[in-house]
């Protein structure tokens, strides 16, 4: 079994801990100006965020941000070298808000994009990809497929691109990492995926821990054995790490621990080297220790940050 990084596949004995859900560079351009921290784009502060990070036992990371708004696939690959932290790229789509009108993306039909993802998966990332058509390839390889929806959820226009993405999928054997707004959109998006084809395994749900009173929505797709990304953890506006803490354990005692992902989705309001608040390193630096004195023991750590990450991440 092995991951694919931006620096080549590596074993699993070598993925260490592992945040699944980041964003460590971003070009600037239009995600910006539909948010202003979206725009994470001084390679130097990147670079000392990593390594502050790989100082700090952080060993992997899952960069996010797909093809076509912003993501820098040829500064993932420098950041990797420079780190020493293994970095998984993504490619895929984002939330539609984050392309201009004009876009090339609302006018690909679903062959087209899934054949561009899978080029990305098998022979190697687009570059320079925003404005234009993609069409200059870098040997770096995505190992993700990122995928979202908006608050409406799985509506006609989000359906053509996770048609394609489903698919890819399902012949590459990489995992889709789908970007939840409403918890209580997950389970059609779910069973969508699962119609298609897509192993549960190879499904994960990211933000599903935005709105902890929707315990009971995350408890009806884990029990189809999605995995589950939490990245709610020190985004306080949303709640506090004790309720997050609390969220967990639920779900751990109705026995979900392995379908558990862990991770921080940094923006640059959040990333220490851009003067953020928390930094790539908090789950090393506090967050596992605030577990620890909750009654989490280091098997269930093992779980969060190494075991399940292996298994979600893995080339199926």
């Amino acid at each position: 079994m092995y991951v694919r990084t931006v620096l080549g596949d590596i074993d699993i004995s070598n993925i260490g801990h592992c945040q699944c859900h980041e964003h460590i560079y971003l070009e600037k351009g239009y995600s910006e100006k539909v948010n202003k921290v979206l725009c994470i784009d001084d390679y130097n502060k990147s670079l000392e965020e990593l390594k502050h990070y790989y100082s700090n036992g952080g060993r992997t990371i899952v960069d996010a941000q797909p093809i076509g708004c912003g993501r820098s696939s040829q500064k993932l690959v420098n950041l990797s070298m420079k780190s020493r932290v293994n970095i998984i790229a993504s490619t895929g789509f984002h939330k539609l808000i984050f392309y201009p009108s004009d876009h090339w993306i609302f006018k690909v039909n679903t062959e087209f994009f899934a054949e561009l993802m899978t080029k990305e998966i098998e022979d190697g990332m687009f570059v320079n990809s925003d404005l234009n058509y993609p069409r200059q390839q870098i040997n770096a390889k995505a190992g993700m497929i990122k995928v979202a929806c908006d608050v409406q959820g799985l509506d006609n226009t989000y359906k053509k691109y996770l048609l394609g993405a489903a698919n890819v999928a399902i012949n590459t054997g990489v995992s889709i990492q789908c970007h939840i707004e409403k918890a209580n959109t997950a389970e059609n998006i779910v069973n969508y995926l699962l119609e298609i084809g897509v192993d549960a395994k190879s499904i994960i749900l990211a933000h599903m821990d935005r709105s902890i009173e929707h315990l009971k929505e995350n408890l009806s797709v884990a029990k189809k054995g999605i995995y589950m990304q939490y990245d709610t953890i020190g985004r306080f506006k949303y709640h506090s790490d004790e309720e997050e803490i609390n969220f967990i354990k639920e779900m751990c005692d109705k026995g979900f621990e392995n379908n558990i992902l862990l991770g921080l989705d940094t923006t640059r309001a959040r990333l220490l080297s851009y003067d953020g608040t928390i930094g790539l390193s908090y789950i090393r630096e506090h967050f596992m220790e605030n577990l620890k004195v909750n009654g989490f023991k280091n098997k269930q750590l093992d779980s969060f940050f190494i075991k399940n990450p292996i298994k979600a991440l893995s080339k199926k």
